[in-house]
Formats: structure tokens, sequence, C-alpha cells
């Protein structure tokens, strides 16, 4: 089992819920920082990912997506 971090912010990598889209893999380097959960709608969550853009993660965990944004704020 790959854990990173500290108690209580851990995180323990799980290869069923890798689910990154195939486009986003070269990116997925240092990743850091915080994530935001939208709980006013379906508890989606959003993250950054440097380099190419916003991405979402369904509630379940089991979907990611890329988030395109306008070039004027990307």
């Amino acid at each position: 089992m790959k854990i990173s971090g500290q108690k209580p912010f851990q995180f323990i990598y799980r290869e069923d819920l890798r689910t990154l889209p195939k486009n986003a893999l070269d990116y997925e380097v240092n990743l850091h920082g915080g994530f935001a959960v939208d709980h006013d709608s379906d508890g989606r969550i959003f993250y950054g990912m440097p380099n190419l853009g916003l991405m979402s993660i369904s509630s379940d965990l089991k979907s990611q997506d890329i988030i395109d944004l306008p070039d004027k704020i990307s």
C-alpha cells in the first residue's frame, strides 16, 4: 500500500480509483494543494492540475474529467 502525507492528511493510493483521463497522465507529477467539494450540487470534487487545467472528480470517485476553460481564464 502506498501512503503519503502525515495524519490527519494522509493519502492512500488505490489502483481501483485511478480514473485519470489518458491525456492528463503526462501532467500527473508533483501534485499538491487543495480540493474543493461542491456541497450544493452532486458532491463533485475539483482540483487544479498544473499546466493542464481544472479537474473534476465524481462524488463516488469513479470518474475524472478535464474541464475545458476559455483561453481567457486558463
